[in-house]
């Protein structure tokens, strides 16, 4: 056996194991690889490529030490220690659109599968030619070393972007894929700095087999559910709440949404744009990630109050008297009152839906508020919604185009009505295909066509 460690985990032991742990990883991981393909999702393709790779450095091995290799020989000691860095890598390169970008699925399943039919040729020759893979990788080496350095970045950079999904998201299963990926980095480290047979190299293979089971089960579940799993090759954006707000915001608030749509079902279209528009906002003014996931819920909810507004009135094809105005008016105080009956909704969510008609110089409703009497997050919320009710049709005016809605913006930001910050930021996040289906709805109305009053 040669150089051998202290036998708390007898060899026998240790390879039967590493072989069953490896025969699970590469069920999952072919079940991910096709279901990933039938999606034509690349991103998770790679993913799917760490369970991969990580099954063949296992059975690799898993092999040498059957066969009796000394268990600081490379054959033994190299696969354990490139398992994380190398998954760690691919897990980092998910997060680069010239990686993954659209219509690279078949390059990118070309490349997995020649990587890995390298990648088995090689760990062949390493178990079964010795003389052609000579040498030693001694516990605490210098390149053990350089491994698990390079391995905490890329695990630590992963984990960050993984932690913002997770509180984004608040889903248990995001938060323990969290748990898992720093697991991995106290695993490289033992592995690094103990030879197999150690007390700690067992612990660091059980984190090892613990993260990566974690990992392919996030993957899994999520493929399940019809989408990526973001929060592990590549961070989800704070409009993912608004888009599958059942999956990420919870039931009640889209069946209050929903509600609301049924009542009124041009309203459906106008709190989804506006939560879009004010979480994008968030995001370019770098809100915390759980105040993002609070506007997200509080630009969807802002006009529950409407559920209380007579029908007739909410769906007038004309200007409203003064009396129905006031009746509108009422609508921020009335969900506010809605939410506190239901009860559970964060105070700030609260906040969002009663005052998203205030104005920072103290001319808005319900109640007058200024200045710092406004969080930031109502003074986004306010900026989105006018410049949505801008650029939508009304029953008593065309919709404006959305370069003469910024200039109305920047005129209501140097009077003192809106926050300049906030109308910059909406300047700066609106392009592309988001400011053409602005341009499509400044359109002129069909006709016939009924909207909803602000």
């Amino acid at each position: 056996m040669g150089v051998t460690g202290s036998d708390v985990v007898p060899r026998s032991v240790h390879v039967v194991t590493t072989y069953v742990v490896a025969a699970l990883l590469a069920t999952l991981g072919a079940r991910i690889a096709t279901t990933a393909w039938r999606r034509k999702d690349a991103r998770t393709m790679l993913g799917a490529f760490v369970m991969g790779f990580a099954t063949l450095m296992l059975i690799t091995e898993a092999t040498a030490l059957a066969r009796d290799f000394p268990v600081n020989s490379l054959p033994v000691r190299l696969p354990g220690l490139l398992v994380i860095p190398v998954g760690g890598a691919v897990l980092l390169a998910t997060r680069l659109r010239a990686v993954v970008r659209p219509d690279r699925e078949l390059v990118v399943l070309r490349t997995i599968v020649i990587t890995l039919l390298v990648t088995a040729l090689v760990c062949g020759l390493a178990v079964s030619s010795p003389s052609l893979f000579r040498g030693a990788i001694r516990a605490d080496a210098p390149f053990a070393l350089v491994l698990l350095a390079v391995s905490a970045a890329l695990l630590l950079i992963t984990a960050w972007s993984a932690t913002r999904t997770a509180l984004l998201t608040r889903r248990p299963l995001d938060t323990v894929l969290c748990v898992g990926l720093i697991w991995l980095i106290p695993a490289e480290a033992g592995m690094a700095t103990a030879l197999p047979g150690d007390a700690r190299w067992a612990v660091a293979h059980a984190l090892q087999f613990a993260g990566f089971a974690m990992m392919a089960v996030q993957i899994a579940v999520d493929l399940s559910r019809q989408t990526s799993s973001r929060s592990l090759t590549g961070g989800l954006r704070a409009t993912a709440l608004v888009e599958r707000s059942a999956d990420f915001l919870g039931a009640r608030v889209s069946a209050l949404v929903d509600r609301l749509v049924d009542k009124d079902p041009s309203t459906a279209g106008h709190v989804e744009r506006v939560a879009v528009l004010a979480v994008q906002m968030g995001e370019h003014l770098h809100l915390p990630t759980g105040r993002l996931r609070l506007l997200a819920a509080g630009g969807l909810l802002h006009d529950i109050g409407k559920l209380t507004v007579p029908t007739e009135v909410l769906q007038k094809p004309a200007r409203l008297t003064d009396e129905e105005f006031d009746v509108v008016q009422r609508h921020p105080s009335d969900g506010r009152i809605l939410l506190t009956e239901l009860g559970g909704f964060h105070p700030l969510i609260l906040e969002l839906v009663e005052s998203h008609h205030e104005r920072v110089d103290g001319t808005g409703y319900p109640h007058g508020l200024a200045g710092t009497g406004l969080p930031m997050e109502v003074r986004i919320l306010a900026v989105a919604d006018v410049f949505d009710a801008l650029t939508t049709d009304r029953p008593y005016r065309r919709a404006c185009s959305a370069e003469d809605a910024l200039l109305e913006l920047d005129l209501q930001a140097t009077t003192g009505g809106l926050d300049g910050r906030c109308v910059a930021a909406l300047r700066e996040v609106i392009g592309g295909e988001q400011l053409a289906a602005i341009r499509l709805r400044s359109q002129p109305p069909r006709r016939g066509a009924i909207a909803t009053h602000a």
